[in-house]
C-alpha cells in the first residue's frame, strides 16, 4: 500500500515539475526569440491569492494588437507605481506574452 502511494505522489511530483519547468522554457525562450512591443496597463487588481498571509496582485495589459495578457503574482509594493494607461514592455511568446518585469530584459536590451 505504500508502495502505491508513493508512486502516485512521486508521479505527481513529476507532472509538476513539468509544468512549472515548461513555463520557465516559455518566458526564457520569449525574452530571448520573441518580438519586443509596447503594451499599456488597464488594470491592476488584487487576486484571491495570498502568500504569507499577504495578498498578490496582478498587471493586466493590452497589446498593439488588442491581445490581452496579465502578469505573474506580485507584491503591492512592485506594483505601486503601475496605472491604467502606464506604458511596459512585453515579450511576445508562443503561446502567451511576458511581461519584461517577470522576465527581465534581454542581454544587450530590447
Amino acid at each position: 500500500m505504500l508502495q502505491i502511494i508513493l508512486l502516485v505522489l512521486g508521479a505527481l511530483w513529476l507532472g509538476l515539475l513539468w509544468l512549472v519547468g515548461r513555463w520557465v522554457v516559455e518566458a526564457v525562450r520569449a525574452r530571448r526569440y520573441g518580438t519586443c512591443e509596447p503594451a499599456e496597463v488597464t488594470e491592476v487588481f488584487r487576486t484571491s491569492v495570498k502568500v504569507n498571509n499577504r495578498p498578490r496582485y496582478r498587471l493586466k495589459w493590452r497589446d498593439g494588437q488588442g491581445r490581452a495578457g496579465q502578469s505573474l503574482l506580485r507584491t503591492s509594493e512592485d506594483l505601486e507605481s503601475f496605472r491604467p494607461g502606464s506604458p511596459i514592455r512585453i515579450y511576445q511568446g508562443i503561446r502567451r506574452a511576458w511581461w519584461a518585469g517577470d522576465i527581465g530584459d534581454r542581454p544587450g536590451g530590447p
